[in-house]
């Protein structure tokens, strides 16, 4: 089964999944058994590769600008006049 890092997976971790904990970073995808992929799964640390396609944090990690992801928004700030203020004589 194919899973995408949401994060970087530790050497530890990926020593006792019997990984290599270089193949395990945000954004990557590798292939595992389905046991150790419902494990990452059920810790938050990846997701099914269909699923990274909608993961923001994948997407971010990724480089895909934010208006390609579905369901962004954009924020306009509002503009303000320069201002230049003397310090006041004493």
């Amino acid at each position: 089964m194919k899973i995408v890092f949401r994060t970087n997976l530790g050497s530890y971790d990926a020593k006792r999944l019997g990984l290599d904990h270089m193949k395990c970073g945000i954004g990557k995808t590798i292939d595992v058994n389905a046991e150790t992929a419902a494990e990452l799964t059920k810790r938050g640390v990846a997701v099914s590769e269909e699923d990274a396609e909608k993961d923001r944090l994948i997407q971010s990690a990724r480089g895909v600008p934010d208006s390609e992801i579905d369901g962004a928004t954009s924020v306009k700030a509002i503009g303000k006049k320069p201002e230049v203020t003397a310090p006041a004589k004493a």
